[in-house]
Parts: structure tokens; C-alpha cells; sequence
């Protein structure tokens, strides 16, 4: 019985804490952009994306495939590592097109002028993962 609290305690504590951390101001918050770079059954594809982080979530963009979405914030992980899941809003996949974008997590780690980010997501039973190196700024698209 005294290990059952020990543990509710302990599960107690650490969620009271986690909620602390994750609403405090966090060195990602901004617009960043750059190239992500995606691997899935295909192959590898390159294409610009940016991301605005705030304290609650986010937005996400990709011109070149038309699409992009929302972001809502999960938590923070150790070492400074923050997840979010990835709502498409806006080109999102289209079975009768085959074309367009899939939901996803998002996991980005701000490390000096840089914001490192990985994505997962799973089409038709298979992972898709992307990643980026982003710089804090606006893309311009020439």
C-alpha cells in the first residue's frame, strides 16, 4: 500500500511539474524556416517549410506542396525537447487525388541560432519521417 502512494505521488508530482515547465517561455517561439528534408518508401524529397511556434502551439507551412497546418502543443520532453501534434488544415490528403499532406508529430529542439525538428507520420501502413535544420526569420520565396 505505501508503494501504491509512493507512486501516485510520484506520478502526481511530475505531471504538476511537467504543466509548470511546459507553459513557461520557451527560446523556439518565433518564425523559422529552411528545407525540410523527407524520406518515405518513395525515396527522398526536399521542399522549404516554416514554422511559427508560440507558448500553446503553432503553424506550419509548405509552399511547394500546397499545404500546411496547426499545431498543438503535447509537452516538453527532457533536455529542452518539445512535441507537438500536426493537424493538416489546408491541402491535406486527398484519397481520390492521391495528392496532399498527412497529420503527423512534430519534435523540435532550439540549439544555439538553429531549431533542429523531426516529424513522424504513417501512410498506408508505412512511416514517413522528415527532418530540418530551421533558422529563425521569414523565407522568401524568389
Amino acid at each position: 500500500m505505501r508503494a501504491l502512494l509512493l507512486i501516485v505521488a510520484s506520478i502526481a508530482a511530475t505531471g504538476v511539474a511537467r504543466a509548470e515547465f511546459s507553459t513557461a517561455s520557451d527560446p523556439g517561439e518565433g518564425t523559422w524556416y529552411d528545407s525540410m528534408r523527407q524520406v518515405d518508401g518513395e525515396g527522398e524529397a526536399r521542399y522549404p517549410m516554416t514554422l511559427v511556434l508560440s507558448e500553446q502551439g503553432g503553424t506550419t507551412d509548405y509552399p511547394k506542396l500546397k499545404c500546411g497546418g496547426e499545431l498543438e502543443r503535447l509537452g516538453t520532453a527532457s533536455g529542452g525537447y518539445v512535441i507537438y501534434k500536426e493537424t493538416i488544415t489546408r491541402g491535406a490528403f486527398d484519397k481520390r487525388k492521391g495528392d496532399g499532406c498527412v497529420d503527423g508529430v512534430v519534435i523540435v529542439h532550439a540549439d544555439g541560432d538553429a531549431l533542429v525538428l523531426g516529424w513522424f507520420g504513417a501512410f498506408d501502413g508505412e512511416p514517413m519521417l522528415a527532418s530540418a535544420k530551421l533558422t529563425r526569420g521569414q523565407f522568401n520565396s524568389k
